[in-house]
């Protein structure tokens, strides 16, 4: 009862150290490919081979040390080597990334989502300087128009961004100038009003990106730092677009300044290039997971009896 126990808390054991070592698997393998659904299998897969192997070992154990590991199965040993340095891979690159290159992420994200918050800012201060000129300009034009039609008057106020039909135009002295700049501002208003709209999703959006990456979400950060610049330069683009469709747009485009390099990511490889990490801890801190890993095979009690070849005829408990 008390061996039974005692396998049993070391299968535990056992599963822990392989969920810890999911963990790792799953996040790396989330960086590389920043797909969801891609890191969930890979980190499956390799847990899945994990427990199989390691079951599979334990159950065999006799026959793998009767016969002194001389036998087909100890290929489970290279299918387990081959899952260790899969992992490693993706776990090494797991700490790299929270050990090396997280701040760095975390400012440059930072950095690029305070431009886009400034777009508010930027398009409400540019409405209210173009409708105040608007308003201003249009009352000035119709006045003059009204106490002295001309057709160089008629030919702006017809024309873009004011666009009075003629109709109103010839019946100017009956037409309070109140109602027509009323109803003139009323259909860039309405645009204005669907421009913040399409302003308030941009800022809801760049919010979420500022959260992901202030609390370091391991589901989105991986995804949103690919997708970060191209929201960024999407975001100017609309705003621009909004901007141009005031009545008095501003004299200068705007425009973005930023550093489209992103740090990689996504690429083993480059980012030890550019960012090295403490293999000597990593390969430690290895070692003793992969003991924890196999301590259910290590500590199976089995019997090994000599061969009839062999003088000695004890039996050897392992």
């Amino acid at each position: 009862m008390f061996k039974q126990e005692n396998f049993t808390f070391v299968d535990v054991v056992s599963l822990i150290f392989l969920l810890l070592l999911f963990v790792g698997n799953f996040v790396g393998a989330l960086f590389l490919f920043s797909n969801l659904w891609v890191a969930v299998g890979i980190g499956l897969l390799i847990f899945l081979g994990y427990y199989g192997i390691i079951r599979l070992l334990k159950r065999n154990k006799q026959t793998l040390v009767s016969k002194h590991y001389k036998t087909p199965l100890s290929v489970l040993f290279v299918g387990f080597l081959l899952l260790a340095l899969a992992s490693g891979v993706l776990t090494a690159h797991t700490i790299n990334i929270q050990t090396n290159v997280k701040e760095k992420v975390q400012a440059e994200a930072q950095e690029k989502i305070a431009q886009v918050a400034d777009l508010f800012a930027i398009y409400r201060d540019a409405e209210e300087a173009s409708m105040q000129q608007y308003h201003g300009q249009l009352e000035r034009l119709l006045k003059a128009y009204k106490k002295k039609p001309t057709h160089g008057l008629e030919d702006q106020l017809l024309a873009p961004p004011y666009e009075i039909d003629e109709q109103t135009l010839a019946d100017i002295k009956h037409n309070s100038i109140k109602d027509i700049i009323a109803s003139r501002k009323g259909a860039y208003e309405l645009k204005i009003r669907e421009h913040f709209d399409q302003l308030n999703q941009i800022m809801a959006k760049d919010r979420a990106y500022a959260e992901n990456f202030k609390h370091w979400n391991w589901f989105k950060v991986a995804t949103d730092y690919q997708e970060l610049n191209q929201f960024v330069q999407q975001s100017y683009d609309e705003v621009g677009q909004m901007l141009a469709a005031l009545p008095f747009p501003a004299e200068v485009p705007l425009s973005l300044e930023m550093d489209n390099t992103r740090l990689p990511l996504d690429s083993f490889t480059e980012l030890n290039e550019q960012y090295s990490p403490n293999y000597l801890l990593i390969v430690g801190v290895f070692v003793v997971i992969h003991f924890f890993i196999l301590i259910p095979y290590f500590l199976h009690k089995v019997r090994a009896y000599k061969t009839e070849q062999e003088k000695d005829d004890r039996i050897i408990e392992y």
